[in-house]
């Protein structure tokens, strides 16, 4: 290699690590920015501004604008990094088999802990649950997901029924184990996680006996 080519090899070398020490850094303060949302909702702030979390950050307030255009759109980044982390809780296994008093117990523990595990940013974005925007598609989707599981672990129990009441009881069922029921038992009622899941163990029982 000549001096010359030399001095052209260094150059873009130190080229290329400078491009990515500004990308590290970049990628670095959008996520920065992103923990900052989660942080603030699982301490109970429902409607972070972007100086809010541009403070939380450690970042200006213009570079957090540079990584997202408005507060949504950092909210459905954090959407995706705690899907990734409860993602799991929405799924439920061998639905529709065992007895009915097997199935109404793994389906109530499996609500309450998706509720109590991911209460933060569910009550965070349930708020935009009827706009047309990502965040409030993405939200109905897991909701009528969520709903379909709930039917289909009594399809046995269901197709006993008449059309109109299986469907009045599909929709009790979901609204029986959906976040404002289980939020109003732990937190204004006062009840612990055992004594909810026993309430609705028990409801359910109720419901779908013959």
């Amino acid at each position: 290699m000549t001096h010359t080519g030399f001095h052209e090899t260094v150059a873009t070398s130190e080229a290329l690590i400078a491009t990515d020490g500004r990308i590290a850094r970049r990628n670095s303060n959008r996520d920065a920015v992103i923990d900052a949302a989660i942080n603030m909702f699982e301490s109970g702030a429902k409607n972070p501004k972007m100086e809010d979390l541009a403070e939380a950050a450690g970042v200006s307030v213009r570079s957090a604008y540079r990584y997202f255009s408005k507060v949504d759109e950092v909210i459905e980044a954090a959407m995706v990094v705690n899907m990734s982390r409860y993602g799991g809780l929405f799924e439920l296994e061998n639905i529709g088999q065992g007895s009915m008093t097997d199935r109404i117990h793994r389906l109530v523990r499996a609500r309450v802990s998706l509720i109590v595990g991911a209460y933060p940013m569910i009550t965070s974005v349930l708020k935009h649950v009827n706009e047309d925007s990502t965040i409030g598609r993405q939200v109905r989707w897991r909701m009528q997901h969520v709903f379909m599981q709930n039917t289909e672990m009594f399809s046995a129990e269901f197709s006993r029924m008449t059309a109109v009441e299986s469907r009045q009881l599909s929709a009790t069922i979901d609204n029986l184990l959906g976040y404002y029921s289980v939020d109003a038992m732990l937190n204004r009622l006062g009840l612990s996680v055992e004594e909810t899941e026993a309430a609705l163990v028990r409801s359910l029982e109720l419901l779908l006996r013959p």
